[in-house]
C-alpha cells in the first residue's frame, strides 16, 4: 500500500491516511492492491490538474497503477476515458466506479447543491 512518509505524492501524511482509510480498493476498477504486478500496486490519483498543487480529500483517490497510467492526460475528460478500450475490457464505467469518484464527478459537474466544499449554490 501507499508509504504515506514519502513525500514524493506532494500530499500531507494526514490526507494520505485519511484517503487509505477511504480507499481499500481501486476506485476505478475495483482491483485489490498487491505489491506485484506492479500493475496491481496502489498509486495515489490526482482527479485533476489543480489537485497536483492543491490537493485536497475530495480531489485526490488511490488506484492501481494500470488506472492510473491509462488515465494520464484525461484528468477532465471522463467520457473519452469511460469510451476507451480499457475502459471497456475492464467494465469501468460512470456506474462501476467507486462512491468517492461518482461524488467528484457530481462536484465538478455543479450537481451537489450547497456544497461545502466548493462552495457552489444553486437554485
Amino acid at each position: 500500500m501507499i508509504d504515506c512518509k514519502k513525500k514524493k505524492y506532494g500530499i500531507s501524511e494526514e490526507l494520505c491516511e485519511k484517503i487509505k482509510e477511504r480507499d481499500k480498493r481501486c476506485i476505478y476498477c475495483d482491483k485489490e492492491f498487491k505489491e506485484y504486478p506492479y500493475s496491481d500496486k496502489a498509486t495515489i490519483e490526482h482527479m485533476d490538474t489543480p489537485s497536483v498543487k492543491n490537493p485536497e480529500e475530495w480531489r485526490v483517490g488511490i488506484c492501481c497503477h494500470s488506472c492510473n497510467a491509462s488515465r494520464k492526460g484525461k484528468n477532465e475528460d471522463w467520457d473519452t476515458w469511460f469510451e476507451s478500450d480499457f475502459c471497456k475490457k475492464r467494465k469501468i464505467n460512470k456506474d462501476t466506479v467507486a462512491q468517492f469518484v461518482k461524488d467528484y464527478r457530481k462536484r465538478i459537474q455543479g450537481e451537489v447543491k450547497n456544497d461545502p466544499v466548493r462552495n457552489v449554490r444553486q437554485e
